[in-house]
């Protein structure tokens, strides 16, 4: 049993040995491959750019100082590629930093947010700024300190279901977004019911997907697929 045991020991022993010098091996040679890619000429450029930068950066140009007057200017813009560009900016901010996020917030710049998604209408300019709204209340509501902040204020959610009622045939990438939206929303706040109205209306939205999912069924997929994975969002909110 002894000598059974001791060869079983020493197996062991050299299968774990041969692991961990594999391990180092490959430590070695993806440290060497990785920094043989950072001596390309591409992230030199990358890297001196961001060091000029940050050399030239001042507290003026902070978010929290900027804040004030990119809100002031989503309100009294009549340009929407100003609006689209200020929008793109905060996307940015909000799907890489939590700060960001929180100053955001701190600002009331999502009740700006709420405004545009509803004073929307079918436009495809409007779209495209409601498109990055939503975006970027999916990235304001993936950071803890701000998720439950996103869709609390009064006639948030019904704005949102009154837009989904709009998009939800023909704009299926945008009425993917809002799904999402308002699924997490539904897991962060669970016991928070809609109203009879707001219900009412995402099963009448379910039950027209549904049969337009049934109809499509067979054809080559495209808008199917998203419409598919809008109903199931529908599904499980409901």
């Amino acid at each position: 049993i002894q000598s059974y045991f001791r060869k079983y020991q020493e197996a062991h022993f050299y299968e774990r040995r041969i692991n961990r010098c594999a391990n180092k091996i490959q430590a070695v040679w993806k440290g060497y491959r990785a920094r043989k890619r950072n001596k390309s000429k591409a992230v030199a450029v990358a890297r001196r750019r961001i060091q000029q930068a940050n050399k030239a950066a001042k507290e003026s140009n902070t978010l929290r100082n900027r804040l004030p007057s990119m809100l002031d200017a989503l309100h009294h813009s009549r340009y929407l590629s100003t609006v689209v560009d200020i929008l793109k900016s905060f996307e940015l901010m909000t799907s890489v930093s939590q700060i960001c996020c929180s100053i955001i917030v701190e600002g009331n710049a999502l009740v700006v947010l709420y405004d545009y998604i509803d004073r929307s209408n079918r436009s495809r300019a409007t779209l495209e700024v409601v498109k990055i709204c939503l975006q970027i209340l999916l990235n304001v509501m993936k950071w803890p300190s701000t998720q439950h902040v996103v869709l609390i204020e009064q006639d948030a959610v019904s704005s949102l279901i009154d837009f989904m009622q709009k998009v939800y045939v023909t704009q299926p990438d945008i009425m993917y977004l809002a799904c999402k939206l308002l699924h997490t929303h539904s897991i962060i706040n669970p016991y928070k019911q809609f109203s009879e109205t707001c219900h009412r209306k995402l099963l009448s939205m379910q039950s027209v997907l549904n049969r337009k999912i049934k109809m499509q069924a067979g054809k080559p997929r495209g808008t199917n697929h998203l419409h598919q994975t809008c109903l199931q969002y529908l599904d499980k909110i409901l």
